[in-house]
């Protein structure tokens, strides 16, 4: 997984670690991970102005891939920073990479999803439409590595 730095991501956002999502050791349990980019990942769209729920015209996203890389713990009652990039788009599919960091800098996690866009009902990949395109690009610029359309 690329390592990019925290200041790279075009978009962050802070959370507070719960008891909830502790061990009995008060270790943040590796699933709540994949709840915490979830929460990034609508934030950073929610930012854009693009509804999720109900979704805008053209758009109905699925995840089809995770990946985790685990550093660091995090702990009970820490601060969290969650960065998120967009940093491919598809034809009808984009990928985020997220790092999340501890309030002093400390590398918690990595990750990265694989979002597809589809008809709903029929499951199928659909198109990005060019609104939505245009919203990315404008967020993140040259950082983007690929757009096929």
């Amino acid at each position: 997984m690329e390592k990019v730095p925290f200041d790279h991501f075009p978009f962050h956002m802070e959370m507070w670690v719960p008891f909830d999502d502790v061990d009995m050791g008060g270790i943040v349990h590796n699933s709540k991970y994949l709840l915490y980019f979830e929460r990034c990942r609508t934030k950073y769209f929610n930012s854009l102005g693009i509804k999720l729920v109900p979704p805008d015209p053209g758009i109905f996203f699925v995840v089809k891939k995770h990946e985790i890389e685990y550093i660091s713990p995090a702990t009970f009652n820490d601060i969290l920073k969650c960065g998120a990039s967009i940093y491919y788009l598809g034809r009808s599919s984009f990928r985020f990479r997220y790092l999340i960091i501890k309030d002093d800098g400390r590398e918690i996690v990595r990750g990265t999803t694989v979002v597809v866009n589809i008809l709903p009902g029929e499951f199928k990949p659909h198109p990005l439409p060019d609104w939505f395109r245009e919203k990315i690009v404008s967020r993140e610029g040259e950082g983007i590595l690929h757009i096929k359309t």
